[in-house]
């Protein structure tokens, strides 16, 4: 039996990771999210799809090719791209990507955009936000 729970908990099993034992209610923390993955510059990217599901990246040049490695079918992964100071570095998303937006070029700008894997390709599940 499932008891009525407040819109800000949610259930989890038992803390062994097992199947046995009860199953109870309690508030979401931070370490119940996916991490969130920070790049180094360079200007090949590789982007780990194992490591997390959003990836945080700071443009100090261009970069001139991207890949994404170890996808699942459904997931779904998140860019967020920030030009440096200077700005104008150009990015380039990898080649299985469909529907990826401009990246801002001003400096200081940041870009965000999702993607939803199909087992092929990654399509984006909206257009690119520049802030």
């Amino acid at each position: 039996n499932f008891t009525n729970q407040a819109a800000h908990a949610f259930l989890v099993g038992p803390a062994t990771g097992s199947s046995a034992g009860p199953i109870t209610a309690r508030l979401m923390v931070p370490a119940d999210l996916p991490p969130q993955v920070v790049q180094s510059f360079a200007a090949t990217q590789v982007f780990d799809a194992s490591a997390g599901t959003s990836f945080t990246l700071t443009l100090t040049g261009n970069v001139t090719s991207s890949s994404v490695t170890n996808p699942t079918a459904g997931e779904i992964i998140t860019f967020i791209i920030t030009q440096d100071g200077t700005g104008n570095w150009a990015f380039a998303w990898p080649p299985n990507f469909k529907g990826a937006s401009v990246i801002g070029a001003a400096a200081n700008s940041i870009s965000v955009q999702s993607f939803i894997f199909n087992g092929t390709f990654w399509l984006a599940t909206g257009v690119g936000l520049t802030m």
